[in-house]
């Protein structure tokens, strides 16, 4: 029986990080109910202390977002994510939301308008070796006095792999949470982002901000019909989502693309603008665009007649009739 109880306390320190003392006084108020013990420190150590941050630069003109999150008692870092973009927009993203749901927000604006991949790339390559390398106690020591004084002009300094400016702006909060509540979360956290993730980046510029999803237009072989290589940049077509991966069957979702009906999930068309238009022989690339950074993508047969909503020669006339009737108005 001793054994046993041994056998569980050394379970119990290796799940938690909790000293011996601490694992054999929560095993006795449990009746040596190992999984109890867990939950019940877990619950008490809050020994994870999550940093959410904000900063922006001048030269160039970045902003960007970043999350770590590390066991002050492991000394170790559980998750680390940034995001690197043009858009002024991400700056003004408060630092009070829940680390869950600041991670979660952070990944989403990845998918957005001025993302820049290859530079968030490299600032996440940085800052990973940075809490890895020979400056990893330093973090620790300021993560667990909570200075959030030197962990801003820490997360300064080694964002300039990324910029030379020298007043690079920086705002932090500190948020610590307990064992218990992080692993709860962190599944749920991992579950949506992983529908949001963005494939490896591909060769072509335009490609490595964008999601392509494979699409199916609704074709039209009458006298309103239109060749698809004599589609033109701006026109809106009727298209489906038929991907099968995960990621674009809950885009599909999103954007009304996937309906109930009769119980059964029927895919539907979304009205979407030409993207471009490429010759590849007697085939043409088809793109259309759903989104800032999710493209469709169809090859067809390039005299394949594609049916048209709205083409720029409608917007003249329509521009047309609208200024006459407000010159007649007057």
């Amino acid at each position: 029986m001793p054994d046993k109880i041994k056998d569980k306390k050394q379970l119990i320190m290796e799940e938690t990080g909790c000293d011996a003392e601490q694992a054999e006084l929560v095993l006795q108020s449990t009746g040596n109910d190992v999984e109890k013990a867990i939950k019940i420190i877990n619950s008490l150590l809050k020994q994870i202390i999550v940093v959410k941050s904000k900063f922006k630069t001048d030269v160039p003109s970045f902003f960007g977002l970043l999350v770590l999150i590390a066991d002050i008692k492991l000394n170790k870092v559980l998750r680390l994510a940034n995001i690197v973009t043009r858009n002024p927009g991400i700056y003004q993203n408060g630092l009070n939301k829940p680390w869950h749901e600041f991670e979660r927000k952070l990944y989403a604006l990845k998918l957005g308008d001025g993302s820049q991949p290859e530079i968030t790339q490299k600032l996440q390559e940085h800052l990973k070796n940075w809490t890895r390398g020979e400056k990893k106690n330093d973090l620790f020591s300021a993560l667990v006095q909570n200075n959030k004084e030197i962990l801003e002009k820490m997360l300064a300094r080694e964002i300039k792999v990324i910029s030379p400016d020298e007043n690079i702006t920086l705002n932090l909060q500190l948020e610590e949470v307990n064992l218990f509540q992080f692993k709860e979360l962190k599944e749920q956290v991992d579950e949506d982002i992983a529908r949001l993730r963005l494939p490896e980046p591909m060769d072509q510029q335009e490609e490595i901000a964008s999601l392509i999803l494979k699409v199916e237009t609704i074709k039209n072989t009458g006298r309103e019909g239109k060749a698809v290589r004599d589609l033109q940049p701006g026109e809106m077509i009727w298209t489906k989502i038929t991907d099968p991966r995960d990621i674009a069957q809950y885009l599909s979702k999103l954007l009304g693309g996937r309906i109930k009906r009769d119980g059964r999930e029927e895919i539907i068309p979304l009205t979407v603008p030409v993207e471009d238009i490429i010759l590849e022989q007697e085939k043409v690339r088809l793109k259309v665009r759903f989104g800032p950074a999710v493209i469709g993508e169809e090859e067809l047969a390039d005299d394949e007649r594609i049916a048209v909503i709205f083409s720029e020669s409608h917007i003249g006339r329509l521009w047309k009739s609208l200024t006459k009737l407000f010159s007649l108005q007057k």
